[in-house]
């Protein structure tokens, strides 16, 4: 039994998913460092304590005097900056005397991603309705025939500029959500297969330095300006020349 409790110890402090054992009072039993962690509360000061002592969330304490008579559960927390989806499970001990387990993910990640999903929906649909709505209403006058003869030509000026207004809109969008973790060495090693003959056609090095950085972007866009710089670098150097493309956290130089 003994060899138990220390192998269970073991794996719990070496979670990084926070664990919490309540007995059947709603007691803290046991808390490993990451639950600990995640409320800001030391694990020594942890036990003893009521679930109602360290979190107001009635919802959660509901759910715990749900899950006591036998019903698993789930729900999302936050403590401080970080969100965590807590899973709540029952446990009984010999004498049939409930308790409840409560396991920790944090999540904080996944619902920021979330929310700027949602903010970029909403300003997506705001920006997109603007131009739509006025190329509908010129549309509506033109074919009811209330709009004047003279008139008819302006509209359609004025249709011709928000559906290019419109079209901007929808490549900016398609820039941002083609954005990908592109990695500049291997941008750069392809660049200069690109480039090694006309390199090579004025005996010119092309030589590659630094360890390879990851960023945030859109391929064809860091591709082409890679490009574009080290084309120049050859374009304008001397006969018998170097390039030299260096590599450094999020940056690149040539």
């Amino acid at each position: 039994v003994a060899a138990h409790k220390l192998r269970f110890s073991a794996i719990a402090e070496n979670m990084n998913e926070g664990l919490i054992i309540l007995n059947s009072d709603e007691r803290i039993s046991s808390a490993n460092e990451s639950a600990a962690e995640a409320i800001g509360i030391p694990c020594t000061e942890l036990k003893g304590k009521k679930l109602s002592e360290i979190c107001d969330n009635k919802w959660l304490v509901a759910n715990v005097r749900k899950v006591e008579q036998g019903k698993k559960s789930n729900m999302t927390l936050s403590f401080g900056e970080k969100t965590y989806q807590v899973f709540l499970s029952p446990v009984l001990d010999k004498e049939n005397r409930g308790g409840v387990i409560l396991l920790m993910f944090d999540i904080s990640e996944k619902a920021q991603a979330e929310q700027m999903r949602r903010e970029f929906s909403a300003n997506v649909s705001h920006e997109l309705k603007t131009p739509l709505t006025t190329i509908r209403g010129y549309a509506q006058l033109i074919n009811s025939g209330i709009a004047k003869e003279d008139d008819v030509l302006g509209f359609t000026q004025k249709i011709e500029k928000e559906s290019g207004r419109l079209i901007t809109l929808i490549e900016d969008i398609i820039e941002v959500l083609e954005k990908q973790k592109v990695s500049l060495k291997t941008v750069a090693k392809d660049v200069i297969e690109r480039l090694q003959m006309r390199a090579s056609a004025r005996g010119i090095t092309i030589a590659l330095h630094g360890e390879d950085s990851t960023v945030l972007g859109n391929l064809s866009h860091i591709t082409e300006l890679m490009y574009n710089l080290t084309d120049n670098a050859i374009k304008y150097n001397k006969e018998n020349g170097r390039v030299d493309i260096t590599i450094r956290p999020n940056q690149i130089s040539v």
